[in-house]
């Protein structure tokens, strides 16, 4: 087990805090490409920023209890993993769909 340190923890941890802002940063200025690439509609790409907020929004009030319950590492090692794994799957995906 490693030992508490305010600085270490704020090392750690900072960069997560602007993962999400990030992520949307990276995503709104190709959303008129995303349109082209996809060939779909204004309203089903303005569809998938606004179920990026909605998980961003579900993914806090869900995890933080479970981070109480099983502990802040592994809920963050998971939510690492999982935002990896998503970020692939939007890379490689071919549809809005899949997207």
């Amino acid at each position: 087990m490693w030992s508490y340190s305010p600085i270490k923890t704020a090392i750690i941890l900072g960069p997560l805090i602007f993962c999400s802002a990030l992520a949307l940063d990276v995503y709104m200025p190709v959303l008129p490409e995303m349109k082209n690439l996809f060939h779909t509609s204004q309203g089903a790409i303005q569809l998938s920023v606004s179920i990026f907020f909605l998980i961003c929004g579900l993914g806090q009030l869900i995890l933080g209890p479970v981070s109480d319950q099983i502990g802040r590492i592994k809920v963050v090692w998971t939510s690492i993993m999982l935002c990896l794994l998503g970020a692939i799957g939007c890379a490689v995906s071919e549809s809005i769909g899949i997207f």
